[in-house]
């Protein structure tokens, strides 16, 4: 039987990326993905906003309610997605273990922009005993997890030095490369900031970030002139290029040189790691399914995306 969900909120994530997206192809949103897994049954839906219901109970023929609680207390889902606006996370959590008992939480990240908040969230969801996670996509991707296999075999061989860039504020898209290199190079060792100003609730941040793995400087790029997220790892045993947010990812291995013995070079032709951007969010749930089903999952649990605000607070808050 598959797995009852019910997904709370239909803004972007929630529902709108795909939309008006070909369904064979583009796979973004919580609401395609959970109806396009065998393993999962999109039970009902929630949203302040009467269009997005009325749209939700359209594409999805399922229903869509103001009120979360009818939702939850109706269902009795397995499964909860929470995909509201960041600064609700937690009150929508209390909420979701106050009136239904599921087996799994997936929520947007991060987790909420308050630290105390987050380690609250993470607590209280270990309380009730309900599996809590965050909804770092890239985590699930083919071509990171080949990459961390690498790691691991020693291919693609530590320290390394490196360079992250990221646009569109640090909570927003900068979480997701730290995210990313947490799972690659292990929890942060430290993190230092460049001089200057901080601005909004969403600031951008330049800084030093140690891993056990290695170093890596993290530089922001302007949003308003076009988005930028990318990573460029430097290793003894070659060169990774992480372009277009997962879009093109390069492994480039370091070579004999047949004109300058015993040097070593880049390899002329690179290497084209797999990836599955177009359908990212498919490859969340079938994560989920295995996460259900008792087995290894590639998700980033609540404790991991914990770690990745640690390591943001530690930037924001470190003296240039």
């Amino acid at each position: 039987m598959p797995h009852t969900c019910a997904l709370i909120g239909l803004g972007a994530i929630g529902m709108g990326y795909d939309a008006r997206l070909d369904s064979e192809r583009h796979v973004f949103s919580h609401a395609r993905a959970l109806t396009t897994d065998r393993a999962f049954f999109l039970g009902g839906a929630t949203d302040p906003s009467p269009d997005r219901r009325g749209e939700f109970e359209e594409f999805y023929e399922a229903p869509a309610f103001e009120n979360t609680r009818i939702l939850l207390e109706s269902l009795q889902p397995e499964v909860v997605v929470i995909a509201t606006p960041t600064g609700t996370h937690g009150a929508v959590l209390r909420d979701v273990l106050r009136w239904s008992a599921p087996r799994m939480i997936l929520c947007e990240k991060p987790l909420s922009c308050s630290i105390r908040e987050a380690r609250e969230m993470v607590r209280l969801a270990g309380e009730y005993g309900v599996p809590l996670y965050v909804n770092y996509p890239r985590r699930s991707d083919p071509g990171p997890l080949e990459i961390a296999r690498r790691i691991r075999s020693g291919a693609i061989a530590l320290p390394v030095k490196g360079v992250a860039w990221y646009s569109k504020g640090i909570y927003n898209n900068g979480s997701h490369m730290l995210n990313l290199l947490e799972m690659w190079l292990g929890p942060h060792l430290g993190a230092s900031r460049f001089p200057g100003v901080l601005e909004g609730s969403d600031p951008e941040p330049d800084g030093f970030l140690t891993y056990h793995g290695g170093r890596v400087a993290l530089l922001s790029a302007r949003e308003e002139h076009y988005s930028h997220c990318g990573i460029e790892l430097v290793s003894p045993t070659g060169r990774l290029r992480y372009e277009l947010g997962g879009e093109r990812i390069f492994w480039e291995p370091a070579e004999p040189d047949p004109l300058f013995p015993p040097s070593r070079k880049l390899a002329d032709a690179p290497e084209i790691l797999p990836n599955g951007r177009d359908i990212y969010q498919r490859h969340v749930v079938a994560e989920m399914a295995r996460a259900l089903e008792g087995k290894p999952s590639a998700l980033c649990t609540g404790l991991q995306a914990l770690q990745t605000l640690e390591c943001i607070h530690t930037l924001l808050e470190s003296q240039p």
